[in-house]
């Protein structure tokens, strides 16, 4: 049965996917296989750590600032940003009330795209200047504060808040499954805070999915080539004159070959008139490699 795929909805945010002609019983399988990887397996851009100009821990209070540091934090975790070019990246800001600090002014040319630039983070009273540190990068899933203080070097953490946060662009990632005559159809939501593409997350989904199978396929065609090798050379049915030349130095296929890693390359001492044969025969069971 030939799979396919379409988008009923495709835009930056929001995407909807349909795979049709899915075998009977699979459609549940690969529908939570792929919610679970668009959730937490998806790179995405958060804020790391802050440091702002005279706080003494996170729960402090900020003269001239309405909002105390546990609450800008916050707020700064809701900033939807987006790296360019870059892993990681140190945003410093200063700004003298009286006026609000928004997400726009973390925006630096080249390098980030805020998607809510119209979002407050504080209020900064008049005549007090807010000087601020942030730090950006990219991750996967959830990590804690303590796992975000190992990228950086310790002489440059003290002073800094270091926060936990969620990576994942995907802010809802859905599925249901429908049945037509004898074959299946799954429907994918996602939906992403606009960071990445929606339908980019899709295909991204897709290449971790296959990432993590491709392995078996190796190893079983590798196993497959392994049983053969210990098998007499007698079933390859070759010629009697090709039979009787081997036969002189060789009982089993193994014993043609000179192994390097898993792949296997004829001895260069069988007789070049025998070598196309050979060769015929040893691809028919999956076993020769031309490279």
């Amino acid at each position: 049965m030939n799979t396919k795929f379409k988008f009923i909805k495709k835009s930056n945010k929001q995407s909807i996917i349909c795979i049709y002609k899915l075998t009977n019983g699979l459609s549940e399988s690969i529908g939570n296989t792929f919610r679970r990887i668009l959730l937490s397996s998806i790179k995405g851009f958060a804020l790391v750590s802050i440091m702002i100009k005279n706080l003494r821990h996170q729960y402090d209070y900020i003269d001239g600032v309405c909002e105390d540091a546990m609450e800008i934090s916050l707020n700064l975790k809701n900033v939807v940003i987006k790296l360019i070019n870059c892993k990681r990246i140190k945003i410093s800001v200063c700004k003298t009330g009286p006026c609000f600090l928004k997400a726009s002014d973390l925006s630096i040319k080249g390098f980030t795209i805020i998607i809510n630039p119209n979002y407050k983070i504080c209020k900064i009273n008049k005549g007090f200047k807010l000087v601020m540190n942030m730090d950006f990068r990219t991750g996967i899933g959830y990590v804690n504060y303590l796992e975000n203080k190992f990228y950086f070097n310790k002489k440059n953490i003290k002073n800094k808040i270091f926060i936990d946060n969620c990576f994942s662009p995907v802010l809802k990632a859905n599925y249901k499954t429908l049945k037509k005559n004898d074959s299946e159809k799954l429907i994918l939501y996602i939906e992403t805070n606009g960071s990445v593409n929606s339908f980019d997350v899709f295909f991204e989904s897709c290449n971790v999915f296959y990432n993590q199978f491709k392995f078996f396929k190796k190893k079983i065609k590798y196993e497959k080539n392994n049983n053969f090798l210990y098998d007499k050379i007698d079933i390859l049915d070759f010629k009697k004159k090709t039979l009787k030349y081997l036969k002189k130095k060789y009982s089993y296929i193994y014993e043609l070959f000179c192994k390097k890693k898993n792949s296997f390359f004829i001895k260069k001492e069988i007789k070049k008139i025998f070598l196309n044969e050979i060769i015929i025969k040893l691809k028919k069971i999956g076993i020769y490699n031309e490279t």
